[in-house]
């Protein structure tokens, strides 16, 4: 019994001695090193569901396009509404379908909009606070937008007909310099749920605008399928797009013609003179007022503020008007 004991006391005393199979530093080996000062690489989350149908260079492209359409559109809005309005774009992004229909409120105000020679349609969605705001700016008021939320009438979806097309019109505008498209409102829905013109794993490009009219601010959103795209996605190259692209003739003749229908304001300037207050409260029909001027000098003849020729007041059929003498600039 004692050599048996001696024995597995032996054997204990063997297996408690033996190497562990890695030593301490086989092990930091392993950990990250913070004393390294080495910088451990991040994992960049990926969405293999919608994996990204659109290169960045594309991506960037496309922002411009769209931002381009933004300044487009806020230049027009103040004209149409008569009021101080804006409009930014706030971002432009990737997602499934069904993404973008979470970011609707419900109910909504969206239009479907078919783009031929395209396949496909899109969709312009814009806020409810902003589509009752114009709306009640349309019918003379203030443009206060509603406290509760609600759907969207027939007589009010005629009443945003001229405003959804001058945003039809400014999308036509900018998306000519890549191609023709027509642009033309389909139909329009309240509820997001009966949007349905994609799968909705389906990818898509979501532009997000932000529109300030007076002190309502609210979004507008433009949601274009990607696969609708992909005939004119070769366009969208650095190497093709690019905001400096020549203007042509005719495009340089639309210009000129609309510039040649703005009205500019025409004022012959008259120096003036100083006089006592006691004078001025003496002052009768029938009296003379000297201006600091002689008789014989001309009169500057000022077109928005600039001076641009000179010459004299004249009658002219009954009526005062302006003899040009002569140009005051150079060229």
């Amino acid at each position: 019994m004692e050599n048996s004991t001696d024995q597995a006391t032996e054997k204990t005393t063997e297996k408690t001695t033996e190497k562990p199979l890695l030593t301490k530093e086989e092990l930091a080996s392993f950990l990250p090193n913070r004393n390294t000062g080495r910088t451990q690489k991040q994992a960049i989350p990926y969405n293999f569901s919608c994996p990204n149908r659109i290169s960045k260079e594309q991506l960037r492209s496309l922002y411009l396009l769209h931002d381009t359409f933004a300044k487009n559109l806020s230049t027009s809005l103040p004209l149409f509404l008569r009021v101080g309005a804006s409009v930014s774009l706030s971002s432009l992004d990737q997602q499934t379908y069904v993404e973008y229909l979470r970011l609707l409120t419900d109910p909504t105000v969206a239009f479907t909009i078919s783009m031929s020679p395209l396949s496909g349609v899109a969709i312009l969605e814009v806020n409810p606070t902003l589509a009752f705001s114009i709306i009640d700016q349309q019918l003379g008021g203030s443009g206060k937008p509603l406290v509760e939320n609600r759907s969207i009438t027939e007589i009010e979806k005629r009443i945003l007909e001229d405003f959804i097309k001058l945003i039809v019109e400014c999308l036509k505008f900018t998306w000519q310099q890549i191609l023709d498209i027509r642009f033309q409102v389909v139909s329009c829905e309240t509820s997001p749920q009966l949007l349905q013109i994609v799968a909705p794993n389906e990818a898509v490009l979501t532009a997000i605008y932000n529109v300030q009219i007076a002190e309502v601010q609210a979004s507008i959103t433009i949601c274009l399928p990607i696969i609708n795209l992909e005939s004119i996605m070769q366009k969208f190259n650095q190497t093709s797009y690019s905001q400096t692209k020549n203007v042509s003739a005719l495009e340089t003749r639309a210009i000129l013609d609309n510039l040649s229908k703005i009205q500019l304001p025409i004022t012959a300037e008259l120096y003036g003179t100083k006089a006592k207050l006691n004078e001025l409260t003496k002052l009768a029909p029938g009296d003379f007022i000297r201006l600091d001027v002689p008789a014989n000098k001309s009169i500057n003849l000022a077109i928005a503020g600039v001076t641009k020729f000179n010459g004299e007041i004249v009658n002219h059929n009954s009526r005062i008007a302006f003899c040009v003498k002569g140009s005051t600039q150079k060229n």
